[in-house]
């Protein structure tokens, strides 16, 4: 898990979720984190 979290925090985003870190980054990609 703290891999995952690593990445979230890189992202600029924190543990939220999927969604979360989509609409924060404006995103409609894919995202790793939403296996």
């Amino acid at each position: 898990v703290e891999r995952a979290v690593s990445i979230v925090s890189n992202l600029g985003a924190r543990v939220l979720g999927p969604e979360e870190v989509r609409k924060k980054l404006n995103l409609t990609k894919r995202t790793p984190i939403a296996a």
